[in-house]
């Protein structure tokens, strides 16, 4: 079996290089990078990665801590991730936690006995809370994405929810509707917060009286937007639109609705957010707003990259752009009265 030495010997350059080359191939000429990869490729060369992992105190290995890992939000996030994650030689272990904080400690615990190098974490928690070694720099490895904490010292990738959830308010609000109900995500979510408040914002730039809108409880799960589709028909003066806190609970929404005989939009028009690709396909078309999840996700593995190999800057919260998606799921109010 061939050594680094063969490589080294082949590719007519230093063992020192060969090293250089497969760990850190940025430091290296272009020219070198092909003639020891050349060398590599012939001779069928693995490198030792435990005798690498012990000796830079590095496994090459991060977490994604997943609340839903059904979530299909979640998973072109993790995509994201991945991808980003195979340019910098990075393996991903994907764990799913629903939000248990005890699974959350676990995970963290195998960064803290080296195990892995950092964790990607989507709930709006530390994983590292309360664990014994907190004192331990280690417990720094984290980045939040998607979900964010208001911690200031971590790094957080997120999208302005307030911001996005006005403007497609603001959509439904410009072609006529003034009774408009929402269908939240759970009542302790930062998610939930602050699109909640940019609702609160598009009614009182149209000043419309924040009181009249109605709030319907729900999980983010299409199971909750179907059993707010009957809590709504319970409702004396229905809307004539509802803003769902994301798709999932509007594509239940508009099951439970189109079951109980009502067209969309005729009968109520019905927004979602995310953007998640059966959006394009729901029956109708679900109007909503766009998150870069991708992109989030790839920007998640860059921030924990370079916060692991100490070169991370000041620069602890990424915003990404978001964008309004509308389909035929909306249209001007009805004229009558949903008995």
């Amino acid at each position: 079996m061939a050594g680094i030495k063969d490589v080294a010997t082949l590719a007519g350059v230093s063992v020192a290089t060969v090293s250089r080359t497969i760990n850190e191939p940025d430091k290296v000429t272009e020219q070198t990078r092909i003639t020891v990869q050349k060398a590599i490729k012939k001779l069928n060369y693995h490198p030792n990665v435990l005798a690498r992992d012990f000796r830079t105190r590095r496994t090459s290995r991060i977490i994604v801590l997943v609340p839903d890992i059904s979530n299909t939000f979640f998973s072109n996030v993790i995509r994201g991730i991945q991808r980003q994650a195979k340019g910098l030689k990075y393996a991903v272990l994907l764990g799913e936690t629903r939000n248990d904080k005890g699974i959350e400690r676990e995970y963290a615990s195998m960064v803290l006995s080296r195990q892995a190098d950092g964790i990607i974490q989507f709930s709006p928690s530390n994983p590292f809370l309360d664990l014994a070694k907190d004192n331990d720099p280690l417990t720094d490895f984290w980045v939040n994405a998607c979900e964010c904490i208001s911690d200031t010292t971590t790094p957080k990738i997120r999208i302005d929810n307030t911001k996005a959830m006005e403007t497609i308010a603001n959509q439904v609000l410009e072609m006529g509707h003034k009774k408009i109900s929402v269908l939240l995500g759970p009542a302790d979510s930062p998610l939930t917060i602050s699109r909640l408040s940019g609702v609160y914002a598009a009614l009182e730039k149209k000043k419309i009286d924040p009181k009249s809108l109605t709030k319907i409880e729900g999980d983010f799960s299409a199971r909750s937007g179907t059993q707010a589709a009957l809590d709504l028909l319970k409702i004396k003066t229905k809307p004539t639109a509802v803003l769902c806190f994301n798709d999932e609970m509007a594509f239940g929404l508009i099951h439970g609705l189109k079951q109980s005989g009502l067209s969309i939009p005729e009968d109520m028009s019905v927004t979602g957010f995310d953007d998640i690709e059966l959006a394009q396909y729901c029956d109708p078309p679900l109007s909503t707003i766009s998150q870069p999840a991708m992109q989030i996700g790839s920007t998640a593995m860059t921030a924990l990259h370079k916060k692991i190999n100490g070169k991370f800057n000041s620069d602890l919260e990424h915003i990404l752009p978001a964008d309004l998606i509308v389909r035929s799921s909306i249209a001007a109010p009805r004229q009558r009265q949903i008995s």
